[in-house]
């Protein structure tokens, strides 16, 4: 029961990583874009993201449109005033010489920058509200702890569960085919045994004539006949009777003309 209790989880686990494999990787063809999720920090983006948000990225096709949240990278001027290596702020005019505008929803004035519409490759598809700090727990200590101890109970134990599984029914199968195998050599000493057995029951009975008649000779067996055997044999080719005479009816004589006058 424990055992199956294992094997459940096992397959259980094994589903799941499956599911969430193939929802990753197709996630990932999808979305074409590097890193695909962004924890939102700030709040410049309220209320249409809010602090510790997660947005999912998406390659941008074409050029971006005003109205977009994208991913712009902020010039290094930028950065000296305070501004982070990149922000998540929503385009709000594209020049005649193709500089986006942007700026945070949650601000009063746009971002002192305006960078070339080819340099944002990132654009906002989804927001999750809230998720941010299920990510935050995960790479905390206790979240690592917590992960580690899944992948032992749901990953690493039931895999070594199946290799001993393996490993005896491996064992067993062994088993009975060295069984098998001592069976059917069993099966062919006897069959050897028979075969010596008939070839001199007919060696015998072809060379027994007359009362004087042994049994046959066995040259060219290998097998070491019981005397016993040989005596039991030549009783039943050649039968005597109490009085040591042969018991096997006399043999005709031919008969012979006379003639009479």
């Amino acid at each position: 029961m424990k055992v199956r209790g294992r094997r459940l989880g096992s397959r259980i686990a094994t589903t799941l990583m499956t599911v969430v494999a193939g929802v990753v990787f197709g996630g990932f063809l999808y979305l074409q874009a590097w890193p695909p999720i962004v924890v939102v920090m700030s709040s410049s983006m309220e209320p249409a993201i809010e602090t510790g948000a997660i947005v999912l990225m998406r390659h941008v096709e074409g050029s971006p449109q005003v109205g977009d949240i994208v991913s712009v990278p902020v010039p290094a001027e930028a950065r000296e005033d305070g501004y982070p290596k990149e922000v998540l702020h929503r385009v709000i005019e594209i020049t005649e010489d193709g500089l986006l505008r942007t700026q945070g929803d949650n601000l009063d004035k746009p971002d002192p920058f305006a960078v070339p519409a080819t340099a944002v490759t990132k654009r906002v598809v989804a927001v999750i509200p809230g998720a941010g700090e299920l990510v935050a727990f995960m790479f905390s200590p206790y979240g690592l702890l917590w992960i580690a101890a899944g992948l032992i109970l749901f990953i690493i134990m039931p895999f070594f569960d199946g290799q001993r599984e393996l490993k005896l029914a491996v064992s067993e199968y062994g088993y009975h085919l060295r069984s098998h195998t001592q069976i059917l050599q069993s099966m062919s000493v006897a069959s050897q045994e028979l075969a010596a057995t008939t070839e001199l029951l007919r060696e015998s009975l072809d060379g027994g004539s007359g009362d004087n008649a042994q049994p046959a000779n066995r040259v060219g067996t290998d097998r070491e006949w019981d005397p016993e055997v040989d005596a039991i044999l030549s009783e039943w080719l050649h039968p005597t009777n109490p009085e040591g005479e042969s018991a096997r009816p006399p043999e005709p004589q031919p008969e012979t003309d006379t003639d009479t006058d």
